[in-house]
């Protein structure tokens, strides 16, 4: 049984927020706590918890298109082709309908928690993450839901 475990240093210089690294560290700590996981206070855990942070520019890109219904003010009122409705009729256009795209750029994170047993040297769990990165009370809290459910996934036996 895994009883205690180490927060590794971030491989390859990785960097997060100093307030995004606290809650990072205190999510660990308190979500394995709750299972039993105590962290080691000298020496080196049963667990050896790694974590990775990425991050990518992306695109979102929106599409849409303007069937050409256009609102008329009464049924019948002289316009040819009008679509009644329940309270207001339409018209069919008239050529292509409209299209639109609208594109915006936004920087997805991606958190992966590497938990190594230390006396075997193996992976026992990878769990990962991914959301939008936004202000700090959005990526604490994203943070904060993706160790939970990370955690929630480790085993605690050998």
């Amino acid at each position: 049984e895994y009883k205690t475990y180490t927060l590794s240093p971030a491989p390859h210089g990785q960097k997060l927020t100093p307030r995004s690294e606290e809650v990072l560290r205190n999510a660990i700590r308190s979500q394995l706590a709750a299972r039993g996981v105590k962290e080691a206070t000298s020496g080196e855990g049963d667990l050896a918890i790694v974590r990775h942070v990425f991050t990518d520019k992306k695109i979102s890109d929106r599409q849409y298109t303007d069937w050409g219904y256009h609102s008329s003010s009464a049924f019948g009122s002289g316009n040819r082709g009008n679509w009644p409705s329940g309270h207001d009729s339409y018209d069919m256009w008239s050529g292509a309908p409209n299209s639109y795209s609208d594109a915006a750029q936004y920087t997805e994170g991606t958190l992966i928690v590497d938990v190594v047993d230390t006396r075997t040297d193996k992976l026992v769990f990878r769990g990962t993450g991914t959301a939008v990165v936004g202000g700090q009370r959005n990526n604490a809290r994203n943070i904060e839901k993706a160790v939970e459910k990370m955690v929630a996934a480790v085993p605690t036996k050998r």
